[in-house]
C-alpha cells in the first residue's frame, strides 16, 4: 500500500522525518540536529540497515521498538521519503570519515585506549565505499524543493535556468556513459517526485556522446528501461526546482508531471537533436535513431517513425526559424508545463495561468533584450509559443504507442512508474 506523505502540512521551522524543532535544511530536506547525526551515521558505514522488526509498522516520531532504542530502518526509509540524498554526507574535501566508518558499522563508540591511539589506521580499500563525481555532489545540493528561481532580472533569471540545465543533464565528455547503474521504475510518481534518487543515480545522460566500447546484452535489452528512469529523474528534477510547483497540492503536482511527461520528452528529443544538427533523434546514453536505420528498432519502430516525421517537418524547421538557443529552450520548458491548466482545480489553475504568463513575459522580454529589435523579437516569440501545441499534438499521436509498450513490457518498460504516468496523462 502506498505511504502517504503529510509534508506539505509540515512547518518549516520543524524536523521533516520526526517532527521536532529547531530544524536545518541539510542533505536535501530540513532535519533536527538528531535526525541529521544519524542519517549521517548510517550512510556512512558499509553495512546494510537492519530490516524492521515490526515490518514497518514503527510508530513515528520516536520510531521506538523497544525501552529506548529507535527503529534504524524505519527512520532511514522516512528521512529518504522526506528527500534526503545519502550520496552527499561526509563529501567534504579531505573528510575521512566514510573511511573510519566502513570500519566501524553499527557498534557503538568506545573510549581508545592509550595502546589503541598510537596504532596507525590502515587505509581502507573497500569497494564498498562509493566514488561520487563532484558533480553530482553539486547537482544534489540544488535539486530540493526549496530551490528558488530569483526574480531580480530577466537575465540573472533566465542564467539561472540555463546553468540549472546543464548540471541536471550531468554530462561530462571526460566521463564514459554509464549503462551499469541500478534502478527502480517500481516507485509511484509522487514517491519520484519527493526524492527522484529512489528511481535512479544521476548519471550523465549523455546527449550525443558515444556509447560504451563493451555493452553486456542485459544493458542493451533493458535500454529503453533505463533511458526512462533516468529521463523522468531528469524532470523530475527539472519539476522540483520551479517554484510554482510547490504552490500545487500534492495531487496536482503529480497530475501535471503526467500530463506533461510525453511533451517534455519529446522537448528534450528534439531540441538536443536540432541543436547537434544530427539527421534523426539523439537519446540518453549515446543511442541515436534516423530514418534510415529505424527498422532495426522492430519493436518501437512505428513510433519512431511517426517522431522523426512529426519532429523533422514541423517542430524542428521552427527551432531553427526561431533561432531557439539554451536560454529560449529552457524558458519553454516552463511555457510548455504550464500551457494548460484543464483538468485542475481553481487555485490550481490560478497558479498554471499565473506562472505560464511569468514565463511567456520571460521569454518576450528577453528576446527583446537580446535582439534590439521589437519586430524580429515578435515573431521569433510568435514561433516559439506555437511549439507547445505542436508537442502536445505529437503526444496525442504517440500515446497509443506508448500504452502498447507498458502493456507488452517492450524494453522493460511495463512498471508501476511507467503505468501511472500512462493512466494520468
Amino acid at each position: 500500500m502506498e505511504e502517504e506523505f503529510d509534508l506539505p502540512e509540515i512547518d518549516e521551522n520543524f524536523c521533516m522525518v520526526c517532527g521536532r524543532s529547531p530544524s536545518l535544511r541539510c542533505y536535501g530536506a530540513r532535519a533536527c540536529g538528531s535526525c541529521k547525526a544519524f542519517f549521517l551515521r548510517i550512510t556512512t558505514i558499509k553495512e546494510a540497515v537492519p530490516p524492521c522488526a515490526a515490518s514497518g509498522r514503527c510508530a513515528q516520531p520516536d520510531f521506538f521498538i523497544k525501552g529506548k532504542e529507535k527503529c534504524r530502518a524505519c527512520r532511514y526509509r522516512k528521512c529518504l521519503e522526506v528527500g534526503m540524498i545519502p550520496d552527499v554526507t561526509a563529501r567534504r574535501k579531505g573528510c575521512e570519515l566514510r573511511v573510519k566508518r566502513s570500519q566501524i558499522g553499527f557498534q557503538r563508540r568506545r573510549k581508545k585506549t592509550q595502546q589503541q591511539l598510537l596504532e596507525p589506521i590502515e587505509p581502507s580499500t573497500s569497494s564498498a565505499i562509493p566514488q561520487v563525481d563532484s558533480r553530482e555532489v553539486q547537482l544534489a545540493s540544488l535539486i530540493t524543493p526549496f530551490h528558488i528561481i530569483p526574480s531580480t532580472s530577466v537575465s540573472t533569471s533566465v542564467s539561472v535556468l540555463v546553468n540549472l540545465e546543464k548540471i541536471l543533464l550531468n554530462d561530462n565528455d571526460a566521463i564514459p556513459n554509464r549503462l551499469d547503474f541500478s534502478y527502480d521504475l517500481n516507485f509511484s510518481v509522487t514517491d519520484l517526485l519527493n526524492n527522484p534518487a529512489l528511481v535512479c543515480p544521476r548519471v550523465p545522460i549523455g546527449f550525443g556522446t558515444p556509447l560504451p566500447h563493451k555493452i553486456s546484452m542485459s544493458h542493451i535489452e533493458t535500454m529503453p528501461a533505463r533511458i526512462l528512469a533516468r529521463l523522468t529523474v531528469q524532470m523530475a528534477d527539472w519539476f522540483r526546482n520551479i517554484p510554482e510547483i510547490w504552490e500545487l497540492s500534492e495531487n496536482e503536482r503529480t497530475q501535471l508531471f503526467c500530463q506533461k511527461f510525453l511533451t517534455y520528452f519529446f522537448l528534450l528529443l528534439y531540441y538536443y537533436s536540432y541543436k547537434q544538427k544530427f539527421n534523426g533523434l539523439v537519446h540518453a546514453f549515446g543511442t541515436s535513431v534516423c530514418l534510415d536505420d529505424v527498422e532495426l528498432f522492430k519493436s518501437m519502430e512505428d513510433g519512431y517513425k511517426l517522431m522523426l516525421k512529426y519532429g523533422f517537418s514541423t517542430i524542428i524547421p521552427t527551432l531553427r526559424r526561431a533561432q531557439v538557443k539554451d536560454e529560449e529552450y529552457v524558458l519553454l520548458k516552463n511555457i510548455l508545463i504550464f500551457s494548460s491548466a484543464i483538468g485542475f482545480s481553481e487555485s490550481g489553475g490560478e497558479v498554471l495561468r499565473r506562472a505560464y504568463a511569468k514565463y511567456s513575459t520571460l521569454l518576450l522580454e528577453h528576446l527583446v533584450r537580446v535582439t534590439n529589435d521589437k519586430a524580429e523579437a515578435v515573431e521569433r516569440f510568435s514561433d516559439i509559443m506555437a511549439i507547445p501545441s505542436f508537442l502536445q499534438c505529437a503526444a496525442q499521436k504517440m500515446n497509443p504507442e506508448f500504452g502498447q509498450h507498458i502493456l507488452c513490457n517492450r524494453g522493460g518498460i511495463g512498471t508501476v512508474l511507467a503505468a501511472e504516468i500512462f493512466n494520468k496523462s
